[in-house]
């Protein structure tokens, strides 16, 4: 993978060498969602490189409803 040009981009490639097989896998899966996003000239954004991050690293990124997923973006609502 070429080096981040965003600070919040995420090194897939040292998940996939140097994890658990679990993480492995999860890196892959990753690295492939954003990839396919990439190709469709679409920009991943910061959210989702940390909901990749959290996911791979074991937390859970499963979100009840709207007002969960607002909260963890910080979304001010007064804009």
């Amino acid at each position: 993978m070429p080096k981040s040009q965003n600070s919040f981009e995420i090194d897939f490639d040292s998940y996939i060498l140097q994890s658990e097989p679990s993480m492995q896998e999860k890196g892959k899966l990753w690295q492939t969602a954003i990839g396919l996003q990439q190709v469709d000239g679409l920009t991943p954004s910061k959210y989702l490189y940390e909901t990749a991050k959290r996911n791979i690293d074991g937390e859970s990124v499963f979100y009840a409803n709207a007002d969960m997923i607002y909260q963890r973006l910080d979304y001010d609502f007064s804009q």
